[in-house]
């Protein structure tokens, strides 16, 4: 399947909505992929590289559960993950974003003890939460040449990772919480949030 640049909408009421099997070829190219269930079932997202992938639930109580670790790719400026509405489960499941991480107001996401790696190579990303359900467990920069910027708090439940590329306020005003850990990889990326918005590293007591 060679997907264009057309917006592929995946509208079934549970299960898996779209496979790749063992000797098909699914090529992304800038097209976007939109998970929107009318029922209240659970829909499995096929993992696979993607270029845009939203997850929005409409009207319906819908969740989604992820079957493999799932990417948006770097090509074009980057593919976006959007969870508009709805809840994703990661399922024991890492996920890469060549683009923008977007989470609405109605998303919630289940990351249990996974990581979400943000690794574009361009500038001008942002790590959008306007959701307090949505957090991080391990969060990674790690992308030669890319910058991103926090909207609303961005707030990371463990561990914390800047080994390339920078984050600053470019094109946000956000914060950073973390409750984790704060290092660099391999090597250090830059933050640098002086302008406006702040980054917090919360420590137990004790």
């Amino acid at each position: 399947l060679n997907a264009g640049s057309h917006n592929w909408f995946l509208t079934k009421n549970g299960g898996t909505p779209f496979r790749q099997n063992s000797t098909g070829v699914f090529t992304p190219k800038t097209s976007t992929f939109t998970y929107q269930p009318t029922g209240t079932s659970t829909v499995t997202a096929t993992g696979l590289i993607y270029h845009h992938l939203t997850f929005d639930k409409t009207a319906a109580t819908a969740s989604f559960l992820l079957s493999a670790a799932t990417t948006t790719d770097t090509l074009s400026g980057g593919g976006n993950f959007s969870i508009n509405n709805g809840t994703v489960d990661v399922n024991a499941f890492d996920i890469t974003v060549g683009g923008n991480w977007f989470a609405g107001s109605g998303a919630t996401l289940t990351p249990g003890t996974r990581t979400v790696t943000m690794n574009a190579t361009t500038t001008g990303h942002t790590v959008t939460q306007n959701s307090t359900t949505a957090n991080f467990n391990n969060l990674i920069f790690n992308g030669s040449g890319g910058v991103w910027s926090p909207v609303g708090t961005v707030k990371v439940g463990a561990d914390f990772t800047i080994t390339a590329g920078t984050l600053d306020n470019t094109n946000g005003t956000g914060n950073i919480v973390v409750v984790g850990n704060v290092a660099c990889g391999g090597s250090c990326g830059t933050i640098n949030l002086s302008t406006c918005g702040t980054f917090m590293q919360q420590v137990a007591v004790g």
